[in-house]
């Protein structure tokens, strides 16, 4: 009688004390069920049929964390934006979102792209930690590559070719992973493909041909079984182009932690010494997300942060944009200082304020509540009331732009296009409020409606004066 080899436990099956102990986001205490189910000992594996969606892979400890990491460690690059290189070809600006645990054939971590939505990336990620043979009797090279079969089949012919499957390692696996199949790949990626698939075989060293015929071998057998038909050599072809080996190292003296760090000191946190703190919570954050097989975005994935009091640079793509109306706000914000008070003398100790707290209550309420447009004769303190207005604002956290109405008249063009680009890529994901304010008596005012944006106009109303410039100009900008 001979002995079966144990199977694999489902990626599914509920977690037992050594992998609680690596993945529990939040800690809490054993409950009655857990108590009871250290007493029995591991549940029993059962098995699962082969190429049916498991959800998850979490039934092994090392695996789920390395694969929470590399979901990390694409974050960090996909919120630095077009600063930072995911890989040749692709940035930051590129990925649109991340989702864990995907309903795929390769299901570990799969990175949309931006601009197209059958340009993806499928990451294949678990985390070995001895040497990958390239055999058909090793279940990591062997599972892996009838995952990416599998995917590649399911593609839509025109999804194959912006599709890239990718399988990540750390260096451990060996150099028959590492560097021959990874060189092997990239040069048939770089090949003509004028020749024949033996003939480029037998041009190679004797190591990448040994690699890359293995691939070839599970990955034929896979197809037939697949599709009922072994592939034509053009189709194989084709499946090559889009298999890629990267290497990743999260372990004690490896340089993809630091790596992350690095980018999140530069690109990513207001302040540099959060730069650890923020690459926990994102460790953090994916384990949970990785437990629950979510999408996350570049836009979710702020707010996640924000929330958890992290502060946050601009979105790359309009820092400086986001930078430039900051310091107009600035600037403005002291042109409009000297209307908060009323001169009774040369001095400036002669100078008298006097509270308006009634109407600047009801005001901040109003502006926060919606659009509006203030109105009143010369010389009554709308300037005056914009000004605290604007603080007020600010202190409870509003993302204020204040423009002055007549600088608008000069420098349209720029204005509005900083204006519309900053308030839809709301750092924050708060409303903006955006304030206009005019002195000048002959200056139409208008209430306008833009997306996230309320509008105060400081400006006197003239029965005979058009608005109709201005307000075309926004209409037709958003």
């Amino acid at each position: 009688m001979t002995n079966k080899k144990a199977p694999k436990a489902p990626r599914g099956h509920a977690l037992v004390d050594s992998e609680l102990a690596n993945f529990v986001v939040e800690r809490s205490k054993p409950t009655l069920a857990c108590m009871k189910q250290r007493e029995k000992g591991p549940p029993v594996p059962t098995r699962v049929k082969k190429g049916t969606h498991r959800f998850g892979g979490r039934a092994n400890a090392g695996g789920v964390n390395y694969e929470v990491r590399i979901g990390a460690f694409i974050a960090v690059r996909m919120l630095s934006g077009n600063r930072c290189a995911v890989w040749d070809g692709i940035d930051g600006a590129d990925v649109s979102a991340i989702t864990m645990q995907a309903a795929e054939p390769v299901d570990d971590v799969v990175v949309d792209l931006r601009g197209d939505a059958e340009a993806s990336v499928f990451i294949s990620a678990k985390e070995r930690s001895a040497t990958i043979a390239l055999t058909a009797k090793s279940p990591a090279f062997a599972d892996t590559v009838d995952s990416f079969v599998r995917q590649f089949l399911k593609l839509s012919s025109v999804a194959r070719a912006k599709t890239r499957l990718l399988w990540a390692v750390p260096a451990c696996v060996g150099r028959a992973v590492t560097h021959h199949l990874a060189e092997a790949l990239e040069v048939h990626r770089d090949d003509a493909g004028d020749v024949s698939l033996s003939k480029f075989l037998k041009a190679r060293g004797a190591k990448e041909r040994e690699a890359l015929i293995a691939l070839l071998s599970v990955a034929r057998k896979v197809w037939k079984k697949q599709s009922g038909s072994s592939p034509a050599e053009d189709e194989l072809r084709r499946f090559l182009r889009q298999v890629y080996v990267e290497v990743y190292d999260f372990g004690s003296g490896q340089p993809f932690v630091g790596q992350a760090e690095s980018d999140i000191r530069s690109h990513v946190v207001a302040d540099p010494k959060q730069a650890r703190h923020l690459w926990d919570k994102l460790e953090l954050f994916f384990a949970r997300v990785d437990q629950r097989g979510v999408r996350v975005t570049p836009k979710s994935l702020r707010r996640a942060l924000t929330a958890d009091g992290l502060t946050l640079k601009s979105p790359p793509d309009y820092s400086e944009d986001i930078a430039r109306l900051r310091e107009l706000t600035s600037r403005n914000l002291t042109r409009l200082k000297e209307h908060t008070t009323l001169p009774f003398g040369p001095r400036p100790a002669d100078a008298v304020h006097i509270p308006r707290t009634d109407e600047l209550c009801a005001l901040l309420g109003a502006a926060k509540s919606g659009h509006l447009l203030i109105t009143g004769e010369p010389g009554c303190g709308k300037s005056g009331l914009i000004h605290p207005l604007v603080e007020a604002l600010q202190r409870d956290g509003f993302p204020v732009a204040l423009l002055l109405a007549e600088e608008i008249g000069k420098h349209r063009p720029t204005y509005l296009t900083l204006l519309i680009r900053s308030m839809k890529s709301s750092p924050t994901g708060r409303t903006a409020r955006t304030v206009f304010s005019s002195r000048m008596h002959s200056t139409p005012c208008a209430t306008l409606r833009l997306r996230k944006c309320s509008v105060a106009c400081s400006a006197t109303c003239r029965k005979d004066s058009a608005a109709g410039p201005l307000s075309r100009a926004f209409a037709n900008s958003t």
